[in-house]
């Protein structure tokens, strides 16, 4: 009938509308939508506060993210020490310096011996030694109440987001995994493929992992199972 044609439309429109919608979204939002999006691939996922309800769980759901990317990390571990770990992103507010507190934390716990190093206080990412450097000790110096670099058994590195400052090729390819740290709530714009993509291409045969961080969790659930 004329009325079943007009439904059937209506509903193909709505159909259409929606896939439209979904395909033109590139709000990143989980493992499958980040893989499609970015062509990367995605190591784990890091939980923020959730809902009210949710949040007496923060903490422990941060742990247990914590444990998980630090089991996940030991499987790219090479086997001369120390093993550099590249905490990186695209943008600031990305969540890059939580993660490596708690990745730290953990893998203390575990007895090894692990050292950070970040662009805020350990060095100057506009310094002629860091623009140049092949390698950790180029820019970074041991300083009092750090574990020395030649006695870490890991070392992570957090880095200015690259739209801010590259990174110099030697050090992505010394390390033993260079972490993409990106929000799960951001839209994925073409500067920021354009930034990882380059990040893979000067990495050559160190892999380049993506890590989505402030998942939205409600219910208490593990938050990394993505």
């Amino acid at each position: 009938s004329a009325a079943s044609d007009v439904y059937k439309r209506q509903l193909f429109f709505i159909l259409g509308f929606f896939i439209l919608l979904e395909l033109l979204d590139r709000t990143l939002r989980d493992k499958i939508r980040t893989e499609r999006i970015t062509g990367g691939r995605v190591l784990g996922a890091f939980p923020g506060a959730g809902t009210l309800r949710a949040r007496r769980y923060t903490r422990t759901y941060q742990q247990a993210a914590a444990r998980y990317l630090s089991n996940a990390i030991l499987n790219y571990f090479r086997p001369e020490s120390p093993n550099v770990i590249n905490v990186l992103s695209t943008e600031p507010g990305d969540g890059k310096s939580l993660i490596t507190e708690q990745l730290a934390a953990h893998m203390r716990e575990t007895g090894l011996a692990v050292r950070v190093v970040s662009w805020n206080r350990d060095f100057n990412p506009d310094s002629k030694e860091f623009l140049l450097a092949h390698r950790l000790g180029d820019f970074a110096r041991d300083r009092s109440g750090d574990t020395p670099l030649a006695d870490a058994d890991v070392v992570l590195v957090e880095y200015p987001p690259l739209a801010r400052c590259s990174v110099p090729k030697e050090l992505l390819r010394s390390a033993a995994l260079n972490l993409m740290v990106v929000r799960a709530n951001r839209v994925w714009k073409d500067t920021d493929q354009t930034l990882f993509d380059k990040t893979v291409a000067l990495s050559d045969e160190t892999p380049v992992m993506l890590y989505l961080s402030l998942i939205h969790i409600s219910e208490p659930t593990r938050p990394i199972s993505i």
